[in-house]
C-alpha cells in the first residue's frame, strides 16, 4: 500500500480520522465471527506493520500519534541498522530519520547480510494503535532491488504476534526474517487464531509467497472441543489450496503449561493430532507438518505465565522455524545470528 510517497508494509487500510490521521489496519474489513472475540481490536494493532521509503538526502519527519490513551513505540532503521527509537503518545508526535554516517551504515547491512537498500527507512511501529499524519523529506518509494526478494506470511496467535519479545526484532517472525533474508507480513492475532477459513481466503488473496506458515491450537484449545478444530484445520487449509500453491508449513502448539490451564493431556495431544491429519489430508502437495514441540522444546524458555515464550523462546522459534523452511524450500540460511 502506498501513501505519501511511501510503502506500508503489513498494512492493508488506512482509515481516515476526524484530525486528519489515517489508522492503520493489518487487514481490510475484518470478520468477527464470534460476539466476544478481540479481532477488531487486534487488527488495529501494528504487529509486523512498517513505514517504507528512500531518503534522498536530508531529513525526512514523520508526524504520528497512538490512539487515545495509548502509548506506544516507533523504530526507525536503515535497512537493518537501528537508528533510533521513539515514544509515541496520543498528541502529535514527530519522527525523524537522518543518515548518520553512510559508509558505516553500508557496511552493517553487507556484513549483516541486509536484503534492504542502505538508504532504505524502516519506521516500525509496536505497542499501540497507530495513526499516521504527515510525511515530509527528499523521499522516494522503494525499488524492487531495495527490498527482499523472498516474501512470506506467517499467522498465528500472540506469540507470532510478538508478545514478550521486548522489541519486534526480537520476536521469532523478525528472526526468520534475518534467517532467510525475507520480508514477512505478519498476521497474529492475540487471542483469536481459530483457524477461521476467511483468513485463508485473504491469504491466498495476497499474491505470491514464497512460503506460509501457520501456528495453529493455543487460542482453540479453550474454547472449542477436538472435532470442531478438526473441522476448522481442515476448512482452512482446503480454502487456502484452492487460491495458492505456496509451501505450507503448519504446526500445532509451541510448549507450553497447558495442565495449569487444565487442559487435559488427551485434549492437548488430540488438538495435535488434528492439525498433522488435516495437512496430511487436506494440504495438499508442498505442505508441511511441523510439531510445535520441535521449535520450543521445553520450559526453559517460558514467560511466567507459562504460555508465552519469553524472548529466548522467541529466539529458540525462529531459528528452528527459519531452518526447517529452509530445508523444504531451498531457500539460503543467512549468517547465524551469533
Amino acid at each position: 500500500m502506498i501513501w505519501n510517497n511511501a510503502q506500508l508494509f503489513n498494512i492493508d487500510e488506512l482509515v481516515p480520522e476526524e484530525d486528519g490521521f489515517f489508522a492503520l489496519r493489518r487487514l481490510k474489513d475484518a470478520k468477527q465471527t464470534f460476539p466476544e472475540d478481540n479481532i477488531l481490536f487486534q487488527n488495529k494493532m501494528p504487529h509486523g506493520a512498517e513505514l517504507r521509503f528512500r531518503l534522498n538526502g536530508g531529513k525526512a519527519k514523520l508526524v504520528c500519534r497512538t490512539a487515545k490513551g495509548e502509548r506506544g513505540r516507533a523504530f526507525v532503521y536503515f535497512g537493518r541498522a537501528l537508528l533510533g527509537e521513539y515514544a509515541v503518545g496520543d498528541s502529535p508526535a514527530e519522527v525523524f530519520a537522518e543518515m548518520p554516517v553512510e559508509q558505516t551504515v553500508s557496511r552493517i547491512g553487507r556484513e549483516g547480510g541486509s536484503p534492504f537498500g542502505e538508504k532504505i527507512v524502516r519506521v516500525v511501529f509496536d505497542g499501540a494503535q497507530f495513526a499516521l499524519g504527515s510525511l515530509e523529506g527528499d523521499i522516494s518509494l522503494p525499488a524492487k532491488e531495495d527490498l527482499p526478494a523472498v516474501r512470506g506470511v506467517v499467522h498465528g496467535s500472540s506469540i507470532t504476534a510478538g508478545y514478550n519479545s521486548l522489541i519486534p526484532d526480537l520476536s521469532y517472525v523478525r528472526v526468520m526474517e534475518r534467517l532467510l533474508g525475507a520480508e514477512i507480513e505478519n498476521l497474529g492475532f492475540a487471542g483469536v487464531c481459530l483457524a477461521e477459513d476467511w483468513i485463508a481466503r485473504r491469504i491466498a488473496e495476497r499474491g505470491h509467497y514464497d512460503f506460509i506458515a501457520l501456528e495453529f491450537g493455543v487460542n482453540v484449545m479453550y474454547r472449542i472441543g477436538e472435532e470442531e478444530f478438526a473441522r476448522r484445520v481442515r476448512a482452512f487449509l482446503s480454502e487456502l489450496r484452492k487460491g495458492t500453491d505456496a509451501p505450507v508449513f503448519c504446526t500445532d502448539c509451541f510448549t507450553f503449561a497447558y495442565a495449569q490451564s487444565k487442559i487435559p493431556d488427551e485434549k492437548y495431544r488430540a488438538f495435535k493430532r488434528a492439525v498433522q491429519n488435516a495437512v496430511s489430508e487436506c494440504g495438499g502437495k508442498n505442505s508441511y507438518y511441523i510439531d510445535g514441540e520441535t521449535l520450543l522444546k521445553d520450559y526453559r524458555h517460558l514467560s511466567a505465565d507459562g504460555v508465552h515464550p519469553d524472548v529466548f523462546g522467541h529466539m529458540e522459534i525462529g531459528s528452528a522455524f527459519a531452518e526447517k523452511i529452509a530445508a523444504r524450500t531451498g531457500l539460503k540460511l543467512q549468517k547465524p545470528l551469533f
